[in-house]
């Protein structure tokens, strides 16, 4: 069987005589494109497949014969001169050359060594070239099932192999961001299981650059406009499909590959809930809570929730199954507590009174737990009114927690009430006055009701060394910028030791920029804007601040295109600012 490669009309030649290459029709009888591709190469099967919704039908993926040494390739071919999807087709030739360039990469596919990028003519009649000059690029065809095949073959996934695939997965994608690009379509199909069981990422053809201003190349545009977006529905984050992807955009498509993988079951056919989250543990008894709730986070619809680096995501992978084992050597102990209760009473009923009485407590903290657990998971998953009721009904078991009051209180900030988030994180101060996590959560919410006493509250958590410490800074700096206060912005920020929090370090270059702005040296202002965006490029904060400093227009629109951080009121301000001021100029 030969293939035409004319995307136009991918006519499929049925030839019987497979051991004479030159006997081969040399052009598609259907259109007269050539069937021998720069003399070396013969399509045999169409590979693309049409659930992307966002692959341009002129570039199309094949498998091929590599006529001089009958090696099996696959061949993806660009019938367009469109600099967008040539330019496409280069950089994934770029990728592929740059991650295997100090030594093969196991869980990546491969250039073919000799010529593989080139162009050639589609027809042999040339008078009208631009409408037949093709673009190609050969990759060895990697030797095994895709993923999907691999499911239907074996069914759902074990626990054990599913922690070395996610590993081998992240290790892949985190190859392509050491060298500044994005997969963009991590999926079953794009994923070959090797005979070793090694797997290895194929089709690059939604691959992008990361761009340090946006973590993408794609510009966003105002008006009606559609983003130009990439990915397959069912395993593309929202983020992307916004036109806005980064690097955790590929970790969120390979938990949903390997969740998929677990179930046996497309996320698409996966009951969804309101956040765009997925429920799938019922289809995967055979999965640990620990490593499903540590999936979720990594297939987190908002991005913010996701781990925030690679290496948060491997040594976490490495640790499972230490952490399983605790867990499960915890619940055999508890059973044989349960299984211990009869033979006490059998030789005291004192001792045996008492040893009902520490099960009963065990078994409090034990239901008190599952319900802070579930209630902590809808509030990450921005379900905070739903998360209450469960909250409550803890707290009747242990009424004076001031963990639970406290979390009670950031579900109904979260839930936009501030005057009982307030009294809630008073209760629980009242309890524990020196918890400067419910000191810091206070003067949050404080920030939208009294912003002396949002303050005063910054400013006895900043006092102490703790986790919380910078992100109280930070908040406090910023709170001194919004009231005017430069001189005491200037204090806090100028002691500051860095931080290993990359949002809370993007913050803080954002108000240390802010601060030089408003004290009148926009060089000095710029620059560190220009740090914040390279650490986190998905908030508007420091995009806005830049454009009203520099009125650069890529700057105005990214600001208005990004959503408004609901804790951050002045970003509306800068938002309002620059529409005035295009409004003005456009008059």
């Amino acid at each position: 069987m030969i293939q035409c490669i004319n995307t136009q009309c991918l006519n499929v030649i049925e030839h019987e005589d497979k051991s004479s290459p030159t006997s081969h029709p040399s052009t598609c009888p259907k259109c007269g494109s050539q069937l021998i591709i720069d003399g070396r190469f013969q399509a045999v099967k169409l590979l693309s497949t049409p659930d992307n919704l966002w692959s341009p039908a002129e570039d199309q993926t094949f498998e091929a014969i590599e006529l001089s040494t009958q090696a099996n390739v696959i061949l993806r071919v660009v019938h367009s001169n469109n600099p967008r999807l040539t330019t496409s087709l280069m950089e994934a030739v770029l990728a592929l050359r740059q991650v295997h360039a100090i030594a093969p990469n196991p869980g990546i596919a491969q250039l073919i060594k000799e010529k593989a990028y080139f162009t050639f003519q589609m027809s042999p009649d040339q008078t009208e070239p631009e409408q037949t000059e093709a673009h190609a690029m050969v990759t060895q065809k990697v030797e095994g099932l895709p993923l999907c095949q691999w499911i239907e073959h074996h069914g759902a996934l074990q626990q054990e192999l599913a922690f070395v695939w996610l590993k081998q997965l992240v290790a892949s994608a985190d190859a392509l961001h050491e060298q500044g690009f994005l997969h963009r379509d991590i999926k079953p199909d794009n994923v070959i299981v090797t005979p070793r069981q090694q797997l290895v990422l194929i089709d690059f053809g939604s691959l992008c650059r990361i761009d340090p201003r946006r973590s993408t190349n794609l510009q966003i545009k105002q008006g009606t406009e559609t983003y130009p977006v990439a990915g397959t529905y069912g395993y593309m984050p929202p983020e992307q499909s916004e036109g806005r992807p980064e690097s955790s955009s590929d970790y969120f498509e390979i938990a949903r590959t390997i969740i998929h993988a677990l179930t046996a079951t497309h996320p698409s056919d996966l009951e969804q809930q309101s956040n765009g989250a997925v429920k799938w543990r019922h289809l995967a008894p055979q999965v640990s809570e620990l490593f499903t709730e540590f999936l979720d986070r990594l297939a987190a619809p908002n991005h913010l929730y996701r781990p925030s680096s690679v290496k948060e995501i491997v040594e976490y992978i490495d640790d499972l199954p230490n952490r399983i084992a605790a867990d499960q050597k915890r619940k055999r102990r508890q059973k044989l507590k349960k299984i211990a209760t009869p033979i006490l009473l059998a030789v005291s009923i004192p001792l045996a009174l008492l040893a009902g009485a520490a099960w009963s407590r065990i078994n409090t903290q034990n239901r008190v737990n599952r319900l802070f657990s579930e209630a902590n998971q809808l509030i990450s998953l921005n379900q905070p009114e739903q998360a209450i009721p469960i909250l409550q009904s803890a707290l009747e078991l242990q009424p004076e927690a001031a963990e639970i009051i406290s979390t009670i209180a950031l579900a109904q900030s979260l839930s936009g009430n501030n005057t009982a988030a307030v009294a809630g994180f008073e209760e629980a101060l009242n309890l524990e006055p020196d918890n400067l996590f419910i000191r810091f959560n206070l003067a949050n919410v404080y920030e939208q009701v009294d912003m002396e006493q949002a303050i005063a509250n910054y400013q006895i958590a900043v006092k102490e060394e703790s986790p919380i410490q910078a992100a109280a800074v930070n908040n406090l700096a910023r709170v001194y910028l919004m009231t005017g206060q430069l001189e005491n912005a200037n204090d806090i920020l100028s002691n500051q030791a860095a931080t290993e929090d990359n949002l809370t370090q993007a913050a803080l270059l954002k108000n240390r920029g802010w601060l030089q702005f408003e004290l009148g040296k926009e060089v000095q202002a710029q620059a560190l804007l220009n740090q914040s965006i390279e650490i986190i490029p998905t908030r508007p904060d420091a995009y806005c601040l830049l454009a009203i400093i520099t009125a650069n227009e890529d700057d105005r629109i990214t600001c208005i295109s990004l959503p408004t951080p609901s804790d951050q009121p002045e970003v509306q301000q800068w938002k309002n600012q620059l529409s005035q001021m295009s409004d003005r100029s456009n008059s």
